[in-house]
């Protein structure tokens, strides 16, 4: 993967990978969790880039967000910005999260479990866990 990014011919750089997240979270990530939640299986590793996207919307400020969203976006966002107070705030957005898997209760504790560690450990944290965990 590193040496692919590395390609300055590729022309996909991980900024504009990374943009327009609301746009492809749902194309790319959430059917994936829903078919592992169907299934009875836990969907770890979506709930993962998920939650990672949350963090960078929280953490990003609107201005510099590249998503169409944006503004909406952080008009959800809670004042405070810890995992427990942006995870259902964002799984709020009707536009992105349907009904059904906001209310999921096994989606909501890994969305907070990994926006934890990333808000608290950072990248070295989040390492140890993927690791470890």
């Amino acid at each position: 993967m590193l040496s692919r990014f590395a390609n300055p011919a590729l022309g996909h750089t991980t900024a504009k990978v990374g943009s327009d997240g609301s746009q492809k979270i749902g194309l790319r990530l959430l059917s994936t969790v829903r078919g592992n939640l169907d299934a009875g299986r836990e969907p770890r590793w979506a709930a993962l880039a998920v939650a990672a996207w949350r963090r960078h919307v929280a953490s990003t400020p609107v201005e510099q967000l590249d998503d169409p969203l944006a503004v909406e976006l952080h008009a959800a966002l809670p004042a405070s910005r810890t995992a427990a107070a942006v995870v259902p705030a964002l799984l709020g957005c009707r536009s992105i999260f349907d009904g059904e898997l906001a209310a999921n209760a096994v989606f909501a504790s890994l969305l907070t479990h990994w926006y934890g560690i990333i808000d608290t450990h950072g990248l070295d944290g989040l390492r140890k866990e993927i690791n470890h965990g």
